[in-house]
């Protein structure tokens, strides 16, 4: 009794408790509610909402018919001014009670959805404001989402659920013609919630009640989402968004495999047993197979947006893929592929979130290939991975950018859903494999159009070799797709090309590659790419054995050496030319990657066979072969675990030598080991490596004595050239450079002094009649201290020349005497070179100097006249201007007097023919011009070495003064004005005077001392004022005093 009585005294209390917050939120609201009967304005709106917060929500549930009093009142009444915040208080209200009173619910129901249509034209949206629209919608949403389940059987139970269609089809008039963006996804929401609310029903005959009387709404919401995903990308993505969730939604509960009849599902582990008793099951799963097209084709409109701008909607349609592949594959049994495409697709997108998203539902699609049914799914999947491999070439080169990495990520999709336990299983099937290789062959077709032949002249240098990133090796030019822009869709096929190798059976698929490299030689360029990125990232027990035949066939002499030139009689073409630069560019990159794909002590294995070739393309004469060298080299380097590429050669330089004496024995049969040897050449590492250098070289040198060894001439003069060169860089680097550069002259006498000067001398001379020999011996007799410095001197260096030359010098000077006998050759430029390089060699060393440079005069001096080649001139003045550096006075008198005429002659006549030149002209590339512009920067100095007489420099000033011209190229005219300025510093008197004549008519300069002479300068008839008269002014405005 005590306990019962407890009890009724717990009931009382809280019985109690809860009638006095009643009447407490009551009290509350009965003001504001008041107020708001009253004038429904913003003040009391606000005062109402702010009531309903404060009271809870189960004392706000039991007073919601007192507060839905004034807004029905208000929604009847129809005033638009204030139906705004009639629907604000109604939506607060929903948001914290729901109605579960039948008759209530559908009274607010009509009375919201009379506000969007007409009285007389119900079928006809009315012409209100779109936020007085929205704030409907959102009231409707809320009343929908929140009705209780006995409330919505009620209405789904309406005879045709008349109430829910009308609505859909009001919705879908908004969608269709409504401008604001969440108005139309606000309607596609309500859509989505009248259609799918009645899940909340458990018993299964129930739903398939509802289901029957909702089907026929679902063919026009479905058309709806098409339209709106078929829009355009102007359209806002948040209602794509909404429209894909929706066919999600509709498909998932009311085409799903729950209502099919069949025997089993074939794609998920859940049976579905067959079931004719059940007639609206019967009726239902009959109408699914009517409308399965339809669905399928609505399914392929969802599926375009997976190439959509905005992730979000790309989000959406992967979470809507993985409920439809999850609830529909039998329903939908012909879209499943393309709804494992869509998320194939998608696992590969660029935005994390999507990306993670389809990766997820992907890996369920492996628990599926682990599972009872996974040979039926795999064989499915096989057959749609057919269908892709035909149709992406089409795909690759009529459709766009994103088109194209779409079928590319497709391709790698497949790939990484078969995976290493399918791949191979798949790839077994010939067809398979075949289509596959003559896919990727066909996609990663090369553009050879863009490769030059142009070949360069310059030593490849391992010391400034840069470092190679990932995305720098792709864009290389023997690397460029025709099919497609930039470097993203090679690293997409590079991938797919090594999940290849990794998840197939590589040995296999290398060695069909292999076959395939031989028999299809059409596309053998294709083939070796795909033979580098399948086999380069791999570790496999056949691995080793497998690159070692890659590299034995790259390195067959018929592959290896193809022709990168066109001669007279060669049949290969500039196509057949390019597309070899292209092969061999491959090649030596392969090698390199499958090399350093070995483990590191296997690497030295094949270092052997491969070091030497990548030198050799290393030295390429080609841009981009040297290029693919230097890239190769720099990859062995850093796998190998090696400090630097010159580490690299330094480290296995024993057994490249044997590579280079044995080809040097054969030069005919070999000449790319002079690229090698000009490589090895410029390393600089130290003596020992010279020496060896010096072995290689006597070698040459003894050959080149046989007379029957003539035709390989060319051949040895580049050894040579190579070797002199090599020492000049030593000699560079352990000698001190000498300062030549002679102290300015003293500038405490002016200008004028130095005028009156030189107006008293030349007056002298007129009078006189003196000969230039006057001058010299003038000039002697003013440098005694100079003669008997130079007498020390010479003594001092016979002591020092009384010491052994180094076997480098001496070799040097043997190929400079042996080059001497190919001088005369009248189209070859290439012993000038050399003998330029050896002069600056020698050039410390005066017994050896002097002597050599008599011998070389008489020939180089048959090379200075009007029919000498152009280029054959230009390297002749270089060694002129050497000769004039090293040598000075010892060539003065036979250069003024056999040389200097045929120079200037040179550069008056030329001048001609480079004036008015058009920019970007074809003139710029040729030997003219470069002989033009060698002859300008040199001459200065060669005048200041010989220490010209004012006579002399008289006439080198006019032939350099043709170049001042405003109509010679800009850069002539840079060179010519640097020649002067070059003399001004030590001839400052003579050039101003001969500028002021090209500037000037003719002008006396008196003084008020009467003991200054007047001076009267004349004006030179030879050049057109007006045309040099710029240049000119250039010049003289900062000598002026």
């Amino acid at each position: 009794c005590l306990v019962l009585h407890v009890v009724k005294m717990d009931k009382l209390t809280g019985t109690m408790f809860e009638k006095a917050h009643f009447q407490k939120a009551f009290c509350t609201l009965k003001p504001a509610c008041d107020a708001f009967i009253t004038e429904p304005n913003d003040v009391n709106s606000k005062l109402l909402k702010n009531a309903m917060a404060m009271v809870p929500e189960y004392a706000l549930t039991q007073l919601q018919p007192y507060v839905l009093i004034p807004l029905e009142i208000h929604l009847k009444a129809n005033k638009s001014n204030c139906t705004v915040n009639v629907l604000d208080v109604l939506t607060t209200l929903l948001k914290k009670t729901s109605i579960s009173l039948w008759p209530t619910f559908m009274r607010i129901y009509k009375m919201l959805v009379e506000k969007l249509t007409h009285e007389k034209n119900p079928d006809i949206a009315v012409n209100l404001s779109e936020d007085i629209k929205l704030s409907i919608i959102i009231a409707l949403n809320l009343l929908i989402e929140k009705a209780d389940i006995v409330v919505l059987n009620e209405m789904y139970n309406e005879v045709d659920c008349k109430h829910v269609g009308y609505l859909i089809y009001i919705c879908t008039i908004i969608i269709k013609k409504e401008k604001m963006n969440i108005l139309r996804v606000e309607a596609l929401k309500c859509i989505s919630m009248l259609l799918s609310n009645w899940n909340k029903n458990i018993e299964f005959n129930i739903r398939l009640k509802i289901i029957q009387r909702l089907i026929k709404f679902v063919p026009g919401v479905l058309s709806v989402c098409s339209i709106i995903v078929n829009a355009t990308d102007i359209q806002h993505h948040s209602i794509t968004v909404a429209a894909i969730n929706l066919w999600s939604t509709i498909t998932s509960l009311i085409i799903c495999d729950e209502y099919v009849i069949e025997d089993c599902n074939p794609y998920l582990e859940k049976s579905i047993c067959n079931d004719n008793k059940n007639n609206d099951k019967q009726k239902l799963n009959d109408w699914i197979k009517e409308n399965r097209t339809n669905f399928n084709l609505v399914a392929t409109h969802m599926n375009k947006t997976r190439e959509h701008q905005h992730w979000r909607v790309r989000l959406q349609l992967v979470s809507s893929c993985d409920v439809l592949l999850s609830k529909c594959t039998s329903s939908m049994k012909s879209s499943v592929t393309s709804l494992i495409e869509t998320l194939i697709v998608l696992s590969d997108d660029e935005q994390p979130e999507v990306e993670k998203l389809a990766n997820e539902s992907v890996d369920k699609l492996h628990k599926i290939f682990d599972g009872q049914n996974k040979k039926s799914l795999l064989e499915l999947l096989e057959e749609s991975f057919y269908i892709l491999l035909s149709r992406i070439p089409r795909f690759i080169r009529t459709s766009n950018y994103i088109k194209q990495k779409t079928e590319l990520s497709l391709l790698s999709g497949y790939i990484k859903l078969f995976g290493k336990a399918h791949l191979s299983q798949v790839l077994n099937s010939y067809a398979h494999l075949d289509r596959l290789i003559t896919v990727l062959i066909q996609i990663l077709e090369l553009e050879y159009k863009t490769i030059t032949l142009l070949e360069e002249s310059s030593i490849r240098d391992l010391n400034s070799i840069q470092t190679f990133t990932a995305d720098m090796s792709r864009n290389v030019p023997w690397k460029q797709l025709i099919h497609f822009n930039d470097t993203s869709a090679l690293c997409k096929i590079e991938c797919i090309c090594k999940l290849i190798g990794l998840y197939g059976d590589s040995n296999f698929i290398g060695r069909y590659l292999m076959d395939l490299f031989e028999s299809r030689a059409m596309y053998r360029r294709e083939i070796t790419l795909l033979i580098n990125m399948v086999l380069s990232e791999n570790s496999g027990e056949y691995h080793y054995n497998l690159v070692r035949d890659v590299i034995d066939l790259y390195l067959e002499c018929d592959v290896w050496y193809l022709p990168t030139s066109i001669e007279n009689n060669s049949t290969t073409n500039i196509a057949d030319a390019q597309k070899n630069v292209i092969q061999i560019c491959l090649m030596t990159e392969g090698l390199s990657k499958l090399v350093s794909s070995l483990p590191v002590t296997q690497q030295s294995l094949c270092l052997i066979h491969c070091l030497y070739p990548i030198l050799e393309r290393v030295g390429s004469e080609h841009g981009p072969i040297s290029l693919a060298g230097q890239s190769a080299i720099t990859l062995l380097a850093h796998s190998g675990g090696y400090r630097d590429p010159i580490d690299l050669v330094i480290k296995n330089s024993d057994y490249l030598s044997h590579h280079f004496t044995n080809k040097l024995w054969s030069l005919s049969k070999h000449p790319e080991v002079l690229n090698a040897l000009k490589v090895m050449m410029n390393l600089n590492s130290g003596d020992d490596l010279l020496q060896s250098f010096h072995t290689m070289v006597t070698e040459v040198l003894v050959q080149s004595c046989d007379v029957h060894r003539t035709e390989n001439m060319h051949s040895f003069m580049k050894v040579f050239h190579i070797f002199v060169m090599c020492v000049r860089k030593r000699e560079q680097k352990c000698s001190p450079v000498s300062d030549h550069t002679e102290k300015s002259k003293s500038s405490s006498n002016c200008v004028i002094e130095n005028i009156l000067q030189y107006h008293k001398l030349m007056t002298f001379d007129l009078e006189n009649d003196l000969e230039d020999e006057y001058w010299e011996n003038k000039l002697n007799s003013y440098t005694p201290c100079e003669n008997n410095e130079n007498v020390a001197e010479d003594d001092e260096d016979d002591e020092d020349n009384k010491k052994p030359l180094p076997p480098y010098i001496e070799m040097v000077l043997s190929i400079m005497k042996r080059v001497l006998h190919y001088l005369p050759s009248k189209h070859n430029s290439l012993p000038l070179q050399i003998l330029n390089e050896g002069l600056n060699v020698i050039s410390s060393y005066e017994d050896q100097l002097l002597p050599m440079v008599h011998k070389i005069w008489s020939p180089l001096c048959t090379k200075f006249n009007s029919n000498t080649d152009d280029i054959v001139f230009r390297e002749a003045f270089n060694v002129l201007t050497t000769m004039a550096s090293t040598a000075k006075d010892f060539i003065r008198s036979r250069s003024l007097k056999q040389v200097l005429p045929t120079i200037t002659e040179r550069l008056v006549s030329n001048a001609k023919q480079s004036k008015n030149v058009a920019k970007g002209s074809v003139y710029f590339t040729s030997h003219k011009y470069k002989m033009q512009y060698t002859i300008l920067s040199g001459l200065a100095d060669f005048v200041l070495n010989l220490n010209f007489f004012e006579k002399d420099m008289y006439d080198v000033s006019n032939s350099v003064a043709y170049y001042l011209d405003k109509d010679q190229p800009i850069e002539l005219q840079n060179k010519s004005k640097e020649f002067y300025k070059k003399l001004y510093e030590k001839h400052s008197d003579f050039i101003w005077i001969y500028l002021q004549s090209l500037y000037v008519d003719e002008y006396e300069y008196k003084s008020d001392n009467e003991r200054l002479p007047t001076i009267k300068v004349y004006s030179s008839s030879l050049f057109n004022k007006s045309n040099i008269s710029k240049n000119v002014s250039e010049l003289i405005e900062p000598l002026n005093i």
